[in-house]
């Protein structure tokens, strides 16, 4: 079925990150009309040239919310299509779909499968069950539990929210220096790192480190539509994140062909009845050589428009499925090797290895070389690369200026 926009529901995109602006692009190219949801006017997707934004105060309640979402919809005069981008959408529709459903179009896995899914401890749980390879987690919420877990659990080990929005509240996101997870290498760092965080920012899990740098990190992105069919599966690498280490998220990716990677996050989304998009991430363990499953995420992900590049565009399959016009494809084929390449976070991933690794800066350069496309720069729509470079140079002015001073 070919939908080229007209005529057709306009598109709501939540989230202001890179990933959002993947969406706003693949869909926008196509002649989607294209809505980006938005608690500040200068969030990244609203530069888009693709973008329509909606502003909604940031300080509303829940209900005011959905009221004001509902409210766009009916002045554009259309059903629009709900597209999450991030934990804390996926976790609102799934609070309020039953008024949602009758104003919106969205595809959305049953409850208790995203609740599953979006707690670590939970997943751990479900993960084992189905007998998928993870490392030993154990949650806490206290002092006291951390010292009962660093009594049994081995070292080195990493501490990571429960709820991942939950680190990533600006305040507390900039307090942990933008860290995904926190490592420790004995009982008294795993202590004090967890000491040293916010009241708010302490409901986490403490999982066991598989050994591995950042390449070791892999990803399978899976799309499961009506009656469990598969649209496609696709497989990327890690190469570069930042933070770095593995601590952040990616900055330098490449798409991989790895069918029995594949295949586990497949079958273990299948048998958990899973609906819609899906990234089931790995950490390949550096001396046995197995993969690990660390974590799913239960929505469009960050690289998404690398497999849209590579000819699997998740956010038009999640598009036409809202709709009930999504059709089986012949078996996707890609190719391996395209790198997917976020410019500006990669600057900051390149600076922390030469720091810490001594990274020189034409091997940095030449990690560039082959096909690619990149997250932020785009010719046809390049507006928000440019408002980022506008934004940094503030504090790159000051730190010129701290230089000088000294």
């Amino acid at each position: 079925m070919v939908i080229n926009g007209r005529g057709q529901p306009t598109a709501y995109v939540f989230g202001a990150s890179l990933n959002a602006l993947g969406v706003v692009r693949c869909l926008g190219r196509r002649g989607i009309r294209v809505r980006t949801i938005q608690r500040r006017k200068d969030e990244l997707p609203s530069w888009s040239r693709f973008s329509s934004p909606v502003f909604i105060e940031p300080n509303v309640t829940q209900s005011e919310y959905v009221d004001a979402l509902i409210a766009t919809a009916k002045h554009d005069g259309d059903r629009p299509i709900l597209i999450p981008t991030g934990d804390v959408d996926i976790k609102f529709m799934s609070d309020n779909r039953k008024v949602l459903q009758e104003h919106f179009h969205f595809v959305l896995s049953d409850a208790l499968i995203l609740d599953a899914l979006l707690n670590k401890d939970e997943f751990h749980h479900l993960a084992s069950k189905m007998n998928l390879a993870v490392p030993k987690t154990y949650s806490a919420a206290n002092l006291e539990q951390i010292q009962e877990i660093s009594r049994h659990i081995a070292f080195p080990c990493v501490i990571k929210p429960r709820y991942s929005p939950s680190w990533q509240n600006r305040r507390i996101a900039r307090a942990l220096g933008y860290l995904k997870v926190l490592e420790c290498g004995s009982p008294e760092e795993l202590l004090s790192r967890y000491g040293s965080l916010d009241m708010e920012a302490r409901d986490v899990v403490i999982q066991e480190m598989i050994p591995g740098g950042e390449d070791n990190l892999h990803d399978v992105y899976v799309y499961l539509g009506p009656g469990s069919s598969s649209f496609g599966t696709f497989c990327l690498q890690k190469l570069r994140t930042a933070p770095i280490a593995g601590r952040g998220g990616g900055t330098l990716v490449q798409s991989t062909y790895k069918p029995a990677m594949a295949e586990i996050g497949l079958s273990f989304m299948r048998a958990i009845g899973f609906r819609g998009p899906a990234a089931v991430c790995f950490k390949q363990h550096a001396e046995t050589g197995q993969f690990m499953v660390i974590e799913v995420n239960a929505r469009l992900s960050l690289h998404h428009s690398l497999a849209a590049h590579c000819g699997i565009d998740y956010a038009y399959l999640l598009y036409l499925d809202s709709l009930g016009a999504i059709e089986v494809p012949p078996k996707p084929a890609y190719s391996a090797g395209v790198k997917w390449i976020a410019a500006l976070n990669d600057v900051r991933s390149f600076r922390d290895h030469r720091k810490e690794n001594g990274l020189a800066f034409g091997t940095w350069l030449g990690s560039y070389r082959g096909p690619k496309t990149f997250a932020d720069w785009s010719w046809d729509d390049p507006w928000p690369f440019v408002r980022q470079c506008i934004a940094l140079v503030p504090s790159v002015a000051r730190k010129i200026g701290l230089g000088r001073k000294r």
